[in-house]
């Protein structure tokens, strides 16, 4: 059992279903990506993910206020983010704070980091400046750890995943996502050892 304080524990209730699982829907690929579809009306894909299923939803700061929170489901403010009109997509910086997501009135805060590509290292340092702010004040702060290059070709072997895993774990992330391993094999190796809930990106659509 983590040793985790009471108002982490409250916040993490709002993240984690009843269960105890977490299916959290990203929503803050607009800024990546531009528009698309899902995404115009926000509202009714928050109220469409959250009838089925899902325990959280992650949005960038500048959205939470159109924003029609009335159900359950938690929310995370993601505070990293690159554009595909960049040169250099895969690079994360910096897109909101600790502060920003406590005045929200948000759950938890996430980033994104690519293991690989040239910064990788400020992309690791920003990440530890986040994780030491966001324990301070008790928030939640899930990890997107992904081992990718600079073409942003995924790595899914086992110990590269396992490496992702244990970076975020030894920063001070209390959630970490990742790449399933190819056709998920050795994907138990992967979360070997781990103490704290690991969540897997994607999934296959459903039939409806």
């Amino acid at each position: 059992m983590l040793n985790w304080s009471v108002g982490k524990r409250n916040r993490l209730r709002r993240i984690i279903d009843d269960c105890g699982a977490i299916l959290a829907v990203p929503m803050d690929h607009g800024y990546s990506i531009g528009k698309s579809e899902g995404l115009i009306d926000l509202n009714k894909t928050v109220q469409n993910v959250v009838e089925g299923g899902a325990s959280c939803v992650i949005v960038q700061r500048g959205m939470v206020r159109y924003l029609d929170m009335q159900n359950n489901s938690g929310l995370m403010i993601h505070v990293s983010g690159s554009t595909s009109l960049s040169s250099k997509p895969n690079y994360k910086i910096p897109t909101g704070s600790v502060r920003d997501t406590i005045q929200l009135g948000a759950d938890g805060i996430s980033c994104h980091v690519n293991i690989g590509p040239d910064e990788d290292a400020i992309m690791l340092r920003d990440f530890s400046a986040l994780s030491m702010e966001a324990d301070q004040y008790n928030l939640p702060l899930m990890a997107m750890m992904y081992v990718r290059d600079n073409k942003g070709v995924d790595t899914l072997s086992v110990s590269a995943l396992s490496h992702a895993v244990r970076i975020a774990e030894e920063t001070g992330a209390d959630i970490v996502k990742i790449n399933a391993t190819q056709d998920g094999i050795g994907f138990d190796e992967v979360i070997q050892g781990t103490r704290v809930p690991v969540v897997v990106a994607g999934g296959s659509k459903s039939d409806d």
